[in-house]
């Protein structure tokens, strides 16, 4: 167990744990495919593949990533997470996708 020896130490602690996963803001490609997506710091996101776009909005969740986008004026819900520089969102329907970082944080 990590035990501060300062006081400065246990809130810096305390923080980091706080702030969760990290934020995904940049642009991400989906492995093997031509999807991209961009987050921006200010919580939207844009979403490309094949000439057609959409927008939406994602936020910190349980420890992951909610992402929420118009698909023909209906509103879905993504879920998944960052580790390192990959990106996992699921589906309503349980598929899964995966995305590298390719362009960091502005």
């Amino acid at each position: 167990m990590l035990e501060p020896r300062h006081p400065a130490s246990l809130a810096f602690l305390i923080l980091l744990a706080a702030c969760g996963s990290p934020a995904p803001t940049g642009k991400w490609q989906e492995i093997g495919k031509t999807e991209v997506l961009e987050f921006f710091p200010d919580g939207r996101v844009s979403i490309a593949d094949q000439g057609i776009a959409t927008t939406g909005n994602w936020t910190k969740a349980e420890g992951g990533l909610k992402v929420q986008a118009r698909y023909v004026g209906v509103i879905v819900t993504f879920t998944g997470g960052l580790r390192g520089d990959t990106l996992r969102l699921v589906a309503p329907d349980g598929e899964t996708s995966f995305y590298l970082r390719v362009e960091p944080p502005k």
